[in-house]
């Protein structure tokens, strides 16, 4: 017996030709000729495995597309899920852990300023001021250098260079000053440039009564 010919599973075609022959033998040989064909009659009739198109998780902008056999779908979805995972965990790990504190830049020091010449010395003018609290001590700092040297903004760099002579200590942050008494006492607002801070007309309302009691 000519055995049948079978195109692809995905031909969609198949091509099957009998030809007839005539067996001598006994009643054995014959009935295990009719099991042969049979067995090979019924792979002809057996359904072709089916394939389904699944979309696999999204780990790329792009969407991607993978040929599942329907048969062993289980596990290979299984198996995507368990990568797509593995992949996040992955990226969050790469991903660089952002400093929660902030580490505040340390002013350059001004050698250049006079502190002593002209009317009154920013250690006189300070010390008729008295001041109380770190606010203060910026308030008179800046109103000094803008009555007596006239210089309208003043920056980090001038608390930074002028605390240390008058036996004041600096905050580890020199610009929080300036912001705390903006914000609590509206006493300084903000200059032309960077870092640059001006005194406002309630700042320099209260330096004129600092002093007097």
């Amino acid at each position: 017996m000519r055995k049948p010919k079978v195109l692809d599973e995905h031909d969609g075609n198949g091509e099957v030709t009998f030809v007839m022959f005539q067996v001598k033998g006994s009643n054995e040989t014959l009935q295990k000729g009719f099991n042969a064909m049979e067995q090979a009659f019924e792979k002809l009739a057996s359904p072709g495995r089916t394939f389904v198109i699944r979309e696999t998780p999204k780990l790329t902008e792009a969407p991607i597309e993978t040929l599942v056999d329907s048969e062993n779908s289980g596990s290979e979805e299984h198996s995507n899920v368990n990568g797509s995972e593995a992949a996040q965990e992955i990226a969050q790990s790469a991903r660089p852990e952002r400093s929660s504190t902030r580490v505040p830049v340390t002013p350059e020091v001004l050698n250049n300023l006079d502190l002593d010449s002209g009317e009154i010395s920013l250690k006189d003018f300070a010390a008729q001021k008295k001041p109380k609290d770190q606010s203060e001590r910026y308030l008179v700092v800046a109103g000094w250098f803008q009555k007596y040297r006239s210089v309208e903004a003043i920056t980090p760099s001038h608390i930074w260079t002028c605390f240390p002579i008058l036996d004041w200590k600096c905050a580890n942050d020199v610009g929080q000053g300036f912001r705390n008494a903006k914000k609590t006492k509206q006493w300084f607002a903000n200059g032309a440039g960077k870092n640059q801070w001006t005194v406002t007309i309630i700042g320099l309302n209260y330096l004129t009564d600092m002093g007097r009691e």
